[in-house]
């Protein structure tokens, strides 16, 4: 992996707190969805979890059902254009894209082998940069239809509200 120098991940994370305040603004992201999102933390979600599993013991409702996702190597799935066309469709400016469709554009690599030597070069068409504050964002942008999906499928993530903070 190629490092890239401070200056452009100074403008990265510009762009990217940019970029996120408006999709949030514009409520792009499913209201379940608080992953790698400001004033969102794990423990509240654990919280939420246990208190939504005792009120419906409690109250004799229906078994509840949980599923969880193992996003294993997450970030190394996504294919590089699939977070642009959502960002496009999210109102995201040409000009943002632009600099992130560069940025992925001439991404290569090569693997170093035990013996010192290296492989040819083999082009990256997926994989989001590792440490880059860009690719927490752009990984929920990727995922970001799979709750409205289930919502749409009568699935839902139940919310106890506590003085919604946002």
């Amino acid at each position: 992996m190629r490092l890239i120098p401070s200056i452009m991940k100074l403008l990265c994370a510009s762009l990217t707190n940019w970029i996120q305040r408006g999709l949030e603004e514009r409520k792009f992201f499913a209201p379940e969805q608080d992953g790698f999102r400001s004033r969102e933390e794990c423990m509240s979600h654990a919280l939420t979890l246990t208190e939504v599993v005792q009120r419906r013991s409690i109250s004799g409702q229906q078994p509840t059902y949980v599923c969880f996702i193992d996003f294993q190597k997450a970030f190394d799935t996504v294919p590089h254009e699939a977070p642009f066309l959502k960002m496009e469709r999210g109102g995201v400016s040409e000009k943002c894209l632009a600099f992130f469709r560069a940025l992925y554009a001439d991404s290569w690599m090569r693997i170093r082998l035990g013996d010192g030597s290296r492989t040819p070069s083999i082009r990256m068409r997926r994989g989001l940069r590792q440490g880059d504050r860009a690719s927490s964002l752009l990984f929920n942008i990727f995922i970001n239809d799979l709750l409205n999906n289930c919502r749409q499928y009568g699935l839902e993530v139940p919310r106890i509200n506590c003085g919604d903070a946002r």
